[in-house]
């Protein structure tokens, strides 16, 4: 950026914004280790210190009339589930996923109106 844009300072001085829930997402590395996934995040890199920290006060995410699901998904956030082997793998309460035999039934679970779905067509 700081070629692109003829200027020294970090990212060649544009702003750039930063979101998501850092407890969640984590970057996709090949053939790697928990710990190369974990190093490969932007709280890692060494332009974190640059940055200006904002937090939200309030997850909206939570304000579903689902309790037990706003109640899931924060433990999970949190690391409060259970572990299956330490292998990383969380054991989810019966009843929160829904299993399905094929593809074709998975998508229909999800958009069961799917062959009505507005597709924009290549011009």
């Amino acid at each position: 950026m700081q070629d692109l844009r003829s200027n020294t300072l970090l990212f060649g001085g544009a702003t750039f914004l930063f979101a998501g829930d850092f407890r969640q997402i984590l970057p996709v590395v090949t053939k790697s280790t928990r710990a190369d996934e974990i190093n490969a995040c932007l709280k890692r890199s060494v332009l974190w210190r640059y940055c200006k920290k904002l937090h939200l006060k309030e997850n909206m995410r939570v304000h579903s009339a689902d309790s037990e699901f706003s109640k899931i998904l924060l433990d999970v956030g949190e690391g409060k589930c259970p572990e299956v082997n330490s292998t990383y793998d969380i054991e989810l309460p019966i009843g929160l996923c829904q299993v399905v035999a094929d593809t074709q039934t998975l998508i229909h679970s999800i958009y069961d109106d799917v062959h009505n779905l507005n597709i924009k067509e290549d011009s």
